[in-house]
């Protein structure tokens, strides 16, 4: 039993090492080492779902093609591997503050890992959880899936852009141009979540 605490608290500690944050309240801390926890596993449960016939697949990326689905695996196996072995920094902005401006929840600078800045919005967004009720059918996702998002935008780990945004415009974009849906932050994030879910 004492050894069961103990890997507890060694496992806890080492997912509150793998960011520093700025200028974050205690609540915010809370709430952002349990989404980066979420981020992890839910990145590798959604590994798995990359699979022909897989709809949560096709949803996000569109119809199945093995080269589009082997850039998916490097762009999530990318993001897994900083979850695993960065340390992040995720710096709390105050309403207004850099690109916080009207409906923005995060954001990064394509070239200067691994600086992620939250702005206030996301910390009105739920968690990602099996507890479907907590996670619920947010339109703007999780999150855990607005860092998955962010990760994803730096040049050393996935390299995306932000070609479509919203549920919607990702699900069009996967039907139509499923070229541009594998580099697609949004698609990402809504892949991730959509697949964690869907496991649970």
């Amino acid at each position: 039993m004492r050894f069961v605490v103990l890997l507890g608290l060694f496992l806890c500690a080492a997912v509150s090492a793998r960011a520093d944050y700025v200028s974050c309240s205690t609540a915010q801390v809370t709430r952002l080492q349990k989404a980066l926890l979420n981020a992890r596993n839910a990145v590798s449960e959604a590994t798995i779902a990359i699979a022909p016939d897989n709809s949560v697949y096709e949803r996000w990326f569109g119809q199945w093609n093995s080269g589009r689905a082997a850039d998916v695996h490097r762009s999530l196996a990318a993001i897994k591997r900083t979850l695993d072995d960065t340390v992040l920094t995720v710096h709390c902005m105050t309403a207004g503050a850099g690109s916080c401006q009207g409906g923005v929840y995060a954001y990064v600078e394509r070239h200067e890992p691994f600086n992620i800045y939250m702005c206030r919005l996301s910390f009105q967004m739920p968690q990602l959880s099996g507890d479907k009720r907590e996670a619920g059918d947010s339109a703007t996702g999780t999150l855990a899936g607005t860092l998955v998002h962010e990760l994803s935008h730096f040049a050393v780990v996935a390299n995306t852009d932000d070609h479509a945004y919203t549920q919607n415009a990702c699900m069009q974009m996967a039907r139509q141009s499923p070229q541009l849906a594998v580099r697609n932050a949004d698609s990402y994030q809504y892949f991730v979540e959509n697949a964690f879910l869907k496991m649970q």
